[in-house]
């Protein structure tokens, strides 16, 4: 199964039955789910440099420009002003993709 940008949803471990409204015949054939995929990015994961980073790409083709987001996420940028130190180290660092696994898998059981 693939979402509109290409990546393998069923593959990387995106929710059960996320493509059934585009594809009903998905919800008759049960898969395996495996987060190899998701689990080798992670391996591999190389932060990049905060400072004039202005957009990342993923390994299924898609990009994303940070500044698209940023008039929507300003008042979570107000709020959270305060860890900014702390998220700047976890995002430079790589923790944050590390993290964002382990959550994954513990609410993925």
């Amino acid at each position: 199964e693939a979402d509109d940008a290409g990546c393998n949803i069923g593959r990387c471990g995106g929710s059960p039955g996320a493509n059934k409204a585009a594809n009903p015949e998905a919800s008759k054939r049960p898969g395996p789910r495996t987060s190899a995929p998701a689990e080798e990015w992670v391996r591999s994961y190389v932060a990049l440099p905060l400072v004039g980073t202005t957009r990342v790409s993923y390994p299924c083709g898609v990009t994303v420009e940070l500044a698209d987001f940023a008039p929507a996420l300003s008042e979570v940028a107000a709020a959270n002003a305060g860890r900014q130190a702390d998220m700047t180290k976890a995002v430079g660092s790589g923790n944050h993709v590390r993290s964002a696994l382990d959550v994954y898998r513990k609410c993925d059981r």
